[in-house]
């Protein structure tokens, strides 16, 4: 605690210097305070979880809320299935989870729309076949999918940097 009030200070005096004393000055310190205490918790419970799920892998299940708390980046991780080909992995993540438009993901991909159809109906086909169960990964499972995630995760950011459809600006 006295480390968080410390480096409080040493904002102070710096932020003091560039921009001037707040009017409130005793206030500026106390919200410093305790933003740095809030983000030190959430660091040292991110820690704590991280560490217990590395120290004991043993296969349990999945990822809690703790370890992925935001929900489509579950899905993201659950359409990255090692049972499908990494273009089918990210043209269903792109249409199902980001709800993308055929159109825009012809073109992020530069394949035709039709293409994307077929392909569509072919991963349906084959996850209704195989019965692959796009669940969300055990903790170990994480690194090998994240290649394919990080890949849907740019497409999504280009999409929306340069939209592939809709008015131009």
């Amino acid at each position: 605690m006295e480390d968080i009030v410390q480096d409080a200070f040493a904002s102070a005096i710096i932020s003091w210097e560039k921009d001037g004393m707040p009017t409130n000055p005793a206030g500026w310190i106390y919200r410093v305070c305790r933003n740095k205490a809030l983000n030190k918790i959430q660091q040292e419970k991110r820690m704590r979880i991280v560490s217990k799920f590395e120290e004991e892998d043993n296969g349990l299940p999945i990822l809690s809320e703790f370890v992925l708390e935001d929900q489509q980046l579950r899905l993201l991780f659950a359409c990255a299935h090692p049972d499908l080909s990494p273009k089918v992995q990210v043209v269903i993540t792109l249409k199902y989870v980001a709800n993308l438009k055929v159109q825009a993901i012809a073109k992020a991909l530069g394949m035709t729309e039709d293409g994307i159809d077929k392909l569509l109906q072919r991963a349906r086909q084959k996850i209704k076949d195989d019965k692959i169960l796009l669940k969300e990964p055990l903790f170990f499972q994480l690194k090998s999918r994240l290649p394919i995630v990080h890949k849907i995760i740019y497409l999504i950011y280009n999409e929306g940097y340069r939209p592939g459809s809709g008015e131009d600006v």
